[in-house]
């Protein structure tokens, strides 16, 4: 009985697919998990002169002495006025304030 063995000249492209492949299946697979989005991203809406306004002081909640924070759906595709009375927050926080920071948009005046 004779065996014949494969030359390294046929056994080269066999193994250079089989790696390839493997590699394409694990790259996709770190692929999708890194593609998870960690925290929501707020989406754009369009503004112009004549879209509905909205109050900050009346959208927002007092969160610490002086600031308000305001939920970004209360705002979104709106134009929104800055209370202008002496007893109004003078900072809003569009997103959530946590610890003393704004997670989100931070607007001073």
């Amino acid at each position: 009985m004779k065996i014949k063995l494969l030359s390294f000249r046929k056994l080269l492209p066999v193994a250079a697919s089989a790696m390839l492949l493997i590699a394409g299946t694990a790259n996709a697979q770190t692929e999708r998990q890194s593609a998870a989005p960690a925290t929501t991203v707020m989406q754009v809406g369009t503004v112009t002169e004549r879209s509905s306004a909205v109050n900050l002081k009346t959208v927002g909640k007092e969160v610490a002495p002086g600031v308000l924070e305001v939920d970004p759906n209360s705002v979104r595709g709106k134009r929104f006025i800055i209370p202008r009375d002496d007893q109004a927050a003078r900072v809003a926080c569009i997103g959530k304030w946590k610890n003393g920071e704004c997670r989100g948009i931070y607007i001073e005046w």
